[in-house]
């Protein structure tokens, strides 16, 4: 994953946040103001799989920091999240779930 930057809010000064501390919020050296760091993109949190062969199709999602599967759903069951709109097919379908995972508190 490496290193991500934040911008203190009060100062400006633009902070290089070692994975370690990714997790938490960090106080500025230069003026001591609390500096949010934002979240990773899930895409970089998760794996999204998918397979499909005649009438099987399975989609599951892994927790990379835990080599962990953490969501699975196969045949009718997976074909319902596209049918309610919850996925969205082709390119956008690894967002579109993650973001669905998350707001329902999945993930």
């Amino acid at each position: 994953m490496g290193k991500r930057t934040a911008t203190c809010p009060g100062c400006g000064n633009v902070i290089e946040v070692p994975e370690k501390w990714m997790k938490y919020d960090i106080g500025c050296k230069e003026c001591g103001e609390e500096v949010e760091v934002p979240d990773l993109p899930l895409t970089e949190l998760f794996d999204v799989d998918i397979w499909a062969e005649r009438d099987r199709l399975g989609i599951w999602v892994t927790d990379k920091e835990r080599d962990k599967v953490v969501f699975e759903v196969w045949d009718d069951d997976a074909r319902q999240l596209y049918e309610d709109g919850f996925v969205k097919p082709g390119e956008g379908l690894k967002d579109s779930l993650l973001e669905y995972l998350k707001e329902t508190k999945v993930i």
